[in-house]
């Protein structure tokens, strides 16, 4: 539950979100791909696409939250970098969803999973 009392589904990324995450590259506004990629569209290519949906769960993970019909509202993720227990972190909310802790909670439930690893 949000603060705004709107409610998400969170779970690990799967490969068979590949198109929706296809969409929400494809419907993303240009302040989020700023936000997100520091600038333009990134290549939404099939290897690209399966490449960011298909994770080990350990070194590479990602949370999606998907809204009450299941349209996707944002993603967290991480990546290890070497061994030395740092790794890289992104996010990218939905403007619709930002401002109600969206972004935090994926965030705080990403670092649960890593340290969990």
């Amino acid at each position: 539950m949000l603060l705004d009392g709107r409610q998400v589904h969170v779970r690990p990324i799967l490969p068979t979100d590949v198109e929706e995450l296809r969409a929400a590259i494809d419907r993303a506004d240009p302040d989020t791909l700023r936000r997100r990629f520091l600038g333009a569209r990134p290549p939404s290519t099939d290897e690209e696409l399966a490449r960011l949906t298909q994770v080990d769960y350990r070194r590479r993970m990602a949370l999606a939250a998907f809204d009450t019909t299941g349209q996707g509202v944002g993603i967290a993720r991480y990546e290890a970098e070497g061994d030395g227990g740092t790794a890289e972190v992104a996010v990218a909310v939905d403007p619709a969803w930002r401002h109600v802790s969206l972004a935090t909670c994926l965030v705080r439930m990403l670092a649960e999973r890593a340290q969990a690893s």
